[in-house]
């Protein structure tokens, strides 16, 4: 709930994830350890994606985590939540089948868990709470669809050659846009210099820019420009600064230990590192890029 935590509950709500639906009645019948491990599979789904904002190893209110098997069944602050075999008894049931404006309801943020989902969890404590050895390992979050996406290209038009030219000229059309004309010489230069540096050109640069003859002369000063390594990357470290969170080493009692990358960012903007090595950098951490993910 990293973006969602701040907004009214009211609106939180309608941010809903599309949901499997659960076949109740396959769990029915004496369960094989096939079934038990697909039960408790679909039993921490609804707890990671309902609880684990508020109860698990990022924060746990009420001394209660729900991420891990132990601390299920060790329960929280108010004693056990669960009685195997027992769903009418077990604390998690008659807190989940609360009103929304209950003290004690459970979850205390966002949307009540469906119907489906509350009959899965007590079917799941009438059969015993099985959690079978393994079960860590399966993934708890839904997953969405990741295929490559090759989005069709409009047709081609003089003067476009750029594809990204293209799209924004059929967004122009269907707005009923028109192209600006181009920009004068002191504009241009301006522009590329606060876009790839920071700083605005210096008065002799942009009179050797209006002596330039050439006439790809803006292409040729942009290449300049971009080949400047060290001015680009201490420019757009700012900006990634802010966007990967990056922030000074920590004492570890609040942040659990957090590793600035500062160096390995700035090294990968000045080498032009290409962006699938950068996230795969990010994501599966070298020592220097780890501050990511950890703390």
């Amino acid at each position: 709930d990293f973006l969602t935590e701040v907004l009214p509950s009211s609106i939180d709500d309608e941010l809903e994830i599309e949901k499997t639906p659960i076949n109740l009645a396959s769990y029915e019948t004496e369960l094989s350890p096939e079934k038990e491990m697909k039960l408790i599979g679909e039993v921490r789904m609804v707890l990671a994606h309902n609880c684990y904002k508020c109860h698990s190893g990022a924060k746990i209110e009420g001394e209660l985590r729900l991420d891990e098997k132990e601390f299920v069944f060790a329960g929280g602050e108010n004693g056990q939540i669960l009685i195997p075999g027992n769903p009418s008894e077990s604390e998690i049931i008659r807190r989940i089948n609360l009103g929304k404006n209950h003290d004690d309801v459970m979850p205390s943020k966002g949307k009540l868990l469906s119907k489906d989902e509350k009959e899965l969890i007590a079917l799941w404590i009438a059969k015993g709470a099985p959690w079978p050895d393994g079960a860590a390992q399966q993934s708890v979050y839904r997953v969405a669809e990741l295929a490559p996406r090759n989005p069709t290209l409009p047709a081609y038009k003089a003067g476009l050659e750029n594809p990204i030219d293209l799209w924004v000229d059929e967004y122009f059309q269907e707005n009923k846009l028109e192209w600006k004309g181009v920009v004068d010489d002191k504009t241009y230069l301006r522009r590329i210099y606060l876009d790839i540096t920071g700083m605005i050109p210096s008065p002799q640069d942009l009179d050797e820019f209006r002596q330039d003859t050439r006439t790809d002369k803006r292409s040729i000063w942009l290449q300049e420009l971009l080949s400047q390594s060290d001015d680009y990357a201490t420019h757009w470290l700012t900006f990634w600064n802010d966007a990967l969170r990056n922030d000074y080493t920590g004492t570890g009692y609040i942040t659990g230990g957090r590793y600035n990358i500062s160096d390995w960012l700035y090294t990968s903007l000045r080498d032009n590192k290409a962006y699938d090595q950068f996230v795969k950098e990010l994501l599966n951490p070298t020592e220097k890029s780890k501050g990511f993910i950890e703390g």
